[in-house]
C-alpha cells in the first residue's frame, strides 16, 4: 500500500479524498490496466520485456495487464517478476517461516508473502540486493525512506537506483 500511493500521487490523493478506499482498490479497478507497479518487485515493464508472448497478448487484449497473467499464470509458471530483484528459492530460504506458510497454503508463493508483509519489514528479496546495506551508502536514500517519500530503500533501487547505478553493497 505505501509503495502504490507514494508512488503514486494521483491514487494518494483520491484515497485521502474518499473516492478509492485504499491504494489496493484503486490497483484493482485501474491501475493494473495503466500498467502501474503495485509494488517495488513487480515491474509491469520488466515482465513484459521478459515475456515477450505475454506482451503480445496484452497487445492482442488477451489480458489486461502483465501483472492479470502473472496472478492467472505466471506464478505458477515460474516465470518472475523481474529478473533481477527477486528470488524466490532465495526469499524462502532466508525466510524459513515464510516457507512454512507458502507450504502450508497461508501464501501462494513468497512473492505474495513479500508484496504484502516482507517489503514493510525489510526482508531480503535476493543475494543481489540487501536493504540495510544500500541504506547505508545511500545516505540521501535513507533520508527519503525514513521522511515516507518511498516505501522501501528496495522501492528506490527498483525505481531510479539501478538505472543510477549506486552501490547496493557496504
Amino acid at each position: 500500500e505505501a509503495f502504490y500511493l507514494s508512488n503514486n500521487s494521483d491514487v494518494a490523493m483520491a484515497v485521502d479524498a474518499g473516492v478509492f478506499s485504499s491504494g489496493l482498490e484503486h490497483f484493482l479497478l485501474f491501475g493494473h490496466e495503466e500498467l502501474r507497479d503495485p509494488s517495488a518487485v513487480f515491474s509491469q515493464s520488466d515482465y513484459l520485456t521478459n515475456n515477450p508472448n505475454v506482451d503480445n497478448a496484452v497487445s492482442a487484449g488477451v489480458f489486461q495487464s502483465g501483472f492479470e497473467h502473472y496472478i492467472e499464470f505466471g506464478a505458477d509458471e515460474n516465470r518472475l517478476p523481474s529478473l533481477s530483484l527477486y528470488n524466490e528459492s532465495f526469499y524462502l530460504a532466508t525466510n524459513p517461516v515464510v516457507s512454512l506458510a507458502v507450504e502450508s497454503g497461508a501464501f501462494t508463493d513468497g512473492f505474495e508473502h513479500y508484496v504484502s508483509f516482507g517489503q514493510a519489514e525489510g526482508r531480503r528479496t535476493s543475494a543481489l540486493f540487501d536493504e540495510e546495506s544500500y541504506l547505508a551508502v545511500n545516505a540521501d536514500v535513507a533520508m527519503a525512506v525514513e521522511s515516507g517519500a518511498f516505501a522501501s530503500g528496495f522501492a528506490h533501487y527498483e525505481q531510479f537506483g539501478r538505472f543510477e547505478n549506486r552501490p547496493v553493497f557496504a
